[in-house]
């Protein structure tokens, strides 16, 4: 079964639009629409601590356009999985960064 797009929860009334835009055994690539590169970055750096991952990079597809490319290898296991752990992972950071933001700018 091919999956070619899912979404990503963003905050409780907004989602991100992800494309796969290929799909290998251990390897995927994946566009990031409508979002600044620093959404993609975050992930990539999520991702890259994961010892799962074998290769994780982050590129802009256009400097004019709003449109990032994730792309990422795994030793084992399904890359869409693991890649969806890493956003996951790296909605929290972003969390713990804008909590901590709040209480420096309430201080």
């Amino acid at each position: 079964m091919m999956r070619n797009a899912f979404l990503v929860p963003k905050t409780e009334l907004e989602t991100l639009q992800l494309k796969v835009t290929s799909i290998k055994e251990r390897e995927v690539s994946i566009e990031v629409e409508d979002e600044d590169i620093a959404i993609a970055q975050i992930v990539h750096k999520e991702l890259l601590t994961n010892d799962n991952v074998v290769f994780a990079g982050v590129a802009p597809y256009h400097p004019l356009i709003k449109k990032s490319i994730i792309k990422l290898r795994t030793e084992k296991g399904d890359p869409i999985k693991v890649f969806i752990e890493g956003a996951e992972q790296a909605a929290v950071t972003a969390k713990k960064i804008s909590s901590e933001i709040s209480k420096a700018v309430k201080a």
